[in-house]
């Protein structure tokens, strides 16, 4: 990290910005020693599959099958 010419936070530093930097709060939910939770509500979800992933499977294993032959 010394070589990348870019800042670097520990648990101490990251504290002393968040703490006097009113953007940053705005930006963070939550921190601990395991992280930082962005603030903006909850996780993003997986979307459900559509119908036509099925076809799209079903040919992919048909290519892979008669590639294999």
């Amino acid at each position: 990290m010394a070589n990348s010419e870019k800042e670097h936070y520990d648990r101490e530093s990251f504290v002393v910005a968040y703490n006097g930097d009113q953007r940053l709060q705005n930006l963070v939910n939550n921190f601990d020693e395991d992280g930082v939770v962005l603030a903006g509500g909850e996780a993003p979800k997986m979307d459900e599959p559509a119908d036509d992933d099925q076809s799209v499977d079903s040919m992919a294993d048909r290519a892979t099958k008669n590639a294999l032959k």
